[in-house]
C-alpha cells in the first residue's frame, strides 16, 4: 500500500464518519424538538396528577 492510497482510504473514511455523525445528530435534533413542541403528554401527566390527588 502507497502512502498516497493510505491518506485517500483515512480522508474517505473520516468524511464518512463526519456525514453519519451529522445524521445521527440531526435525526436527535429533530426528535428532541418534536418531543417539546408537543405539549399534550404534559397536559396528560397534569391531568393523571390531579386525577391522583383527588
Amino acid at each position: 500500500m502507497s502512502s498516497d492510497f493510505r491518506k485517500k482510504l483515512i480522508t474517505v473514511i473520516l468524511i464518512a464518519l463526519l456525514a453519519a455523525a451529522a445524521w445521527y445528530g440531526l435525526k436527535w435534533f429533530g426528535e428532541t424538538s418534536e418531543d417539546g413542541s408537543d405539549n399534550t403528554g404534559h397536559q396528560q401527566y397534569e391531568q393523571q396528577v390531579s386525577d391522583v390527588a383527588k
